[in-house]
């Protein structure tokens, strides 16, 4: 057993598996340690794999005007990103860098929908979590544009 399944239970995609089910996910997942600041993926290239930080933490951020860069989140041990790009087969939309050398645990996008197509056990749940997040994450949104529009406002009066 090289991955620890209990990183993996933290992450709200993984957290309604049993233990058999983490173990099946973690057997197809591909470990992988990323120096301080590499660069995972980058904003607006093709994403096919996904994944969850085992140690460490990830810096996304995106490129903004004058070519500056603005941090979004920071990624921690038991968090899932780039799953995004997996789903929509869209461009990523920021990027990923490693903030202090980290281990992943990299989802292969063939590897794992073969794993969602065979085993529903395992696929009821994950989609379901992955639905909500994707609520939570527009939730967030919604909240980060409301607070933009109140402050432009402000500054306007």
């Amino acid at each position: 057993m090289g991955t620890n399944t209990t990183v993996i239970k933290k992450a709200t995609l993984f957290s309604d598996l049993n233990e058999s089910q983490l173990q099946r996910l973690a057997d197809a997942g591909e470990p992988r340690t990323c120096p301080a600041g590499s660069t995972l993926f980058e904003e607006g290239s093709k994403g096919s794999e996904f994944y969850l930080v085992e140690a460490g933490a990830v810096e996304i951020s995106k490129n903004i005007a004058g070519g500056r860069k603005k941090v979004l989140t920071r990624i921690e041990s038991g968090e899932v990103f780039g799953e995004l790009a997996l789903f929509d087969r869209s461009p990523r939309s920021a990027t990923a860098t490693a903030d202090g050398e980290c281990r992943l645990l990299v989802f292969r996008e063939d590897r794992f929908n073969e794993l969602l197509k065979s085993d529903s056990g395992i696929a009821f749940p994950v989609l379901s979590a992955l639905l909500r997040l994707l609520c939570q994450r527009i939730r967030t949104s919604n909240e980060k544009m409301k607070e933009g529009i109140v402050w432009g406002f402000q500054v306007r009066m």
